[in-house]
């Protein structure tokens, strides 16, 4: 749904000043690459206790400990934690772990 609307957005801003256009685009393969690389890596980090995906969040409430995790929630906590101190608390099962890069 919102791939649509950022479809949407980019040719609105193109009708409406079309030399904006080439910036929208930029923004909008910027926006899909990152999340391409969301995907990827939501599907090769598994957690080793539960066997569910970290970055992936669902619909399901967010364990208790990995909510102190930082001051992001979710999967996005978990991104940051990895990438600041390589290290992660599950969302689902709240177990702690160290990852090895």
């Amino acid at each position: 749904m919102l791939l649509v609307v950022a479809g949407a957005a980019v040719l609105l801003a193109g009708l409406i000043q079309p030399a904006a256009m080439r910036w929208a685009m930029l923004v909008l393969y910027v926006a899909l690459g990152f999340g391409a690389l969301h995907a990827v890596l939501a599907f090769i980090h598994k957690c080793p206790m539960c066997a569910k995906r970290p970055m992936v969040e669902g619909f399901t409430q967010i364990h208790p400990d990995a909510v102190s995790q930082s001051k992001l929630r979710g999967w996005a906590g978990v991104a940051w934690n990895v990438h600041r101190n390589q290290r992660f608390v599950c969302i689902h099962c709240g177990t702690p772990f160290k990852c090895d890069l």
